[in-house]
């Protein structure tokens, strides 16, 4: 039985889970192990879409603001959404794979 399913049998049958050192050492391990398991599937962000949102920066300014920067574009510029989208990709998504095809 390994030492997760082991805490939870004690925690039901006795109401504590109080473990030694040694419990504590492979309770450690079995997570280390656990965490190595897990499989991570990348988000596939096709190539075409940051094209795209690039093309849609450069002439894009919809509120005729003078400036590179987003935050001083109105909130429904064209430029101003195209930039805050891109942002969100690059920042939320930082390990996604981009797709060529």
């Amino acid at each position: 039985m390994n030492m997760i399913s082991l805490l939870r049998q004690r925690v039901v049958t006795q109401g504590i889970a109080t473990i030694s050192i040694e419990e504590y050492n492979k309770l450690q391990t079995e997570w280390i192990t656990r965490v190595r398991l897990q499989l991570v599937t990348p988000v596939i962000v096709p190539v075409e879409i940051l094209n795209k949102l690039d093309a849609i920066c450069i002439d894009g300014c919809t509120c005729v603001t003078k400036t590179p920067v987003p935050k001083h574009h109105k909130p429904n510029c064209h430029y101003r959404l195209a930039t805050e989208v891109i942002e969100l990709l690059t920042n939320t998504l930082p390990d996604a794979v981009l797709s060529g095809g």
